[in-house]
């Protein structure tokens, strides 16, 4: 961020929380473990699912995917909130890792709020799978216990504008030709905002109660 300003708002506390698995209609979400690397190989090796993370390539062999998973361990100590995306099976088990998601920083370096983002196997684009996932994990963010907070966020996230206090949100971004992915955003209850010089779209979640 070039600049920030300090603002009062809330986020939540999540240290020690245990983390129990989100069931939607048709996925398990849940915590990734050490036992899932061979699955999350799968996932992290597919150029196509790699080409819009944060990174932007996919791993390069067993022991990045490894360092990465490892990283993803408890205890979380309100750092990131990012789980493993499997199907529901019919009878109700657990099926397939088909993706990952959540808050992978809680200070975005583009705006200093947590940040959202998501990947899916190719094979599972098109589906409503992403949609599913994401309003499922907003709603699970948004339950956590809150504790005020004096946080430094880059000055066009403020929302509202010109009050003591700023309202808490969760940030997002997308690059400009991701259509998909846009839609996502939209549906799961993104608000586009303007203002960043960083050559994304740029989005902003904010609690439902607001």
């Amino acid at each position: 961020m070039a600049s920030t300003v300090t603002v009062s708002t809330t986020l939540p506390n999540i240290e020690d929380y245990i983390l129990e698995p989100i069931i939607t209609d048709r996925l398990i979400i849940r915590p990734l473990l050490l036992s899932d690397l061979e699955a999350y190989r799968t996932l992290r090796s597919q150029p196509e699912a790699m080409a819009h993370s944060s990174r932007g390539r996919p791993d390069l062999d067993l022991s990045e995917t490894l360092t990465y998973l490892q990283c993803l361990q408890p205890p979380y100590h309100n750092s990131h909130v990012y789980l493993g995306i499997f199907l529901k099976k019919s009878n109700g088990n657990e099926g397939d890792l088909i993706g990952d998601g959540g808050v992978h920083k809680f200070v975005s370096d583009q705006t200093g709020w947590p940040e959202f983002g998501y990947k899916l196997k190719k094979e599972y684009w098109g589906c409503g799978y992403a949609t599913e996932f994401a309003k499922a994990f907003l709603e699970f963010w948004w339950s956590f216990p809150r504790t005020d907070a004096r946080i430094q966020i880059a000055p066009s996230s403020v929302y509202p504008r010109d009050t003591p206090r700023v309202v808490e949100q969760v940030y997002a971004w997308t690059t400009v030709d991701n259509i998909a992915s846009k839609r996502v955003l939209q549906k799961a209850g993104f608000k586009f905002f303007e203002g960043l010089d960083n050559g994304l779209v740029n989005w902003r979640n904010t609690s439902p109660k607001e």
